[in-house]
């Protein structure tokens, strides 16, 4: 159990980490887009991890850390994870990426292992859509998904590189004002049926954080990514868990199927 004044060091480490990451205020201009997240030109989900001391650099980019890094995990629901196209070392972190064009620094999403212990995930079409209405659709199934796979990921690492806590896990939605849910799972009305969006999200951009004294075990990953879903869902002002099958082979659980 971390004492009142250690927690409050710990949070004031991860403020200057927010600071240098954009994520102090949701109604700031480039949001969340600092760091890592400046290289994909149209990020819409940002998720961040900080251990305890983002500021000191604990892990080295060795032989056996790339060994390890560019090896393609399996996820925790029993679907291959991304398979990164391309792996790039960074000042401050290892990134696997899709290319968003043939230069370097143009990414359409990402998975960095940061030098201080820290994970960091950007993710641009593979989080939200955009419809031939100029729409944004954000994908919520994909983006569980996705968060889950990070965490359950960010699991080994921690074992593997001895990273200590606390944590502080962060998740982000950039350019929400106006835009809808869908990629839900079996057996929910998907857009654009007006059941499935009876209204538009009213905030600019989403951002909730979550502490934890201990990192999650692989069942404890997947109830924080289903928290997530929920906190998404409600910011659209539902009450409903459409990232769980409502019918079909995966009804009652995480619907692997729609996973895209």
């Amino acid at each position: 159990m971390i004492d009142d004044a250690s927690r409050e060091i710990h949070r004031s480490r991860w403020r200057r980490e927010h600071e240098r990451l954009g994520f102090i205020d949701i109604r700031q201009q480039g949001f969340a887009t600092g760091g890592l997240g400046q290289y994909v030109s149209n990020l819409t989900v940002r998720v961040v991890i900080l251990g305890g001391d983002p500021e000191y650099d604990l892990i080295e980019f060795d032989d056996e850390f790339w060994s390890w890094w560019k090896v393609n995990h399996v996820s925790p629901f029993g679907r291959a994870t991304e398979d990164w196209e391309r792996v790039i070392p960074t000042t401050h972190a290892a990134a696997r990426y899709h290319p968003h064009s043939s230069k370097s620094w143009e990414w359409e999403s990402y998975i960095a292992l940061c030098r201080n212990g820290g994970l960091d995930m950007g993710l641009g079409r593979d989080g939200a859509a955009v419809t031939s209405e100029h729409k944004r659709v954000f994908r919520l199934v994909g983006i569980v998904g996705r968060l889950w796979s990070a965490l359950d990921l960010y699991r080994e690492a921690v074992e593997r590189f001895n990273i200590n806590g606390p944590w502080e896990c962060s998740v982000a939605l950039l350019g929400t004002s106006g835009s809808m849910l869908g990629n839900f799972a079996t057996g929910w009305a998907e857009y654009p049926d007006p059941d499935a969006n009876p209204r538009s999200c009213a905030e600019p951009n989403l951002w909730r954080r979550w502490e934890m004294d201990e990192w999650p075990s692989q069942d404890e990953t997947r109830n924080l990514a289903f928290a997530a879903g929920t906190w998404i869902e409600n910011s659209w002002g539902m009450g409903i868990r459409r990232f769980i099958a409502h019918s079909g082979s995966f009804e009652g659980q995480f619907d692997a199927s729609h996973y895209r």
